[in-house]
């Protein structure tokens, strides 16, 4: 007989429970659509690894970048917004120091 958590654990096995999945949505306002363009044209190229199970979707809405983050688990979706963050800071401060503001002339 088991006891405990190795009894629950066999318990949810045999019932498949299935959980609806974790959503974090984030609007990123930036000064002009292309800026807007730019971090999102950066950030799409970057998917999280197959095992990660977070599902990323980008949208541009004149100049307001929408990001859906979304993961079966808390924890994933901890991790991946952590990382997200620092690559979306990455992108604005590179942005603001050596990105134009407007669509370059050409």
């Amino acid at each position: 007989m088991l006891y405990g958590a190795a009894a629950m654990a066999e318990q949810e096995e045999k019932m498949e429970i299935s959980y609806d999945p974790l959503v974090l949505e984030l609007s990123v306002p930036f000064q002009s659509q292309f800026e807007a363009e730019v971090a999102h044209n950066t950030l799409v190229v970057d998917p999280e690894p197959p095992r990660s199970e977070v599902i990323k979707s980008f949208r541009v809405d004149g100049a307001i970048l929408h990001i859906t983050l979304q993961a079966r688990e808390a924890r994933m979706l901890r991790v991946a917004t952590g990382a997200f963050f620092d690559l979306l800071i990455l992108v604005t401060n590179t942005i603001e120091q050596f990105g134009p503001q407007t669509t370059p002339q050409i």
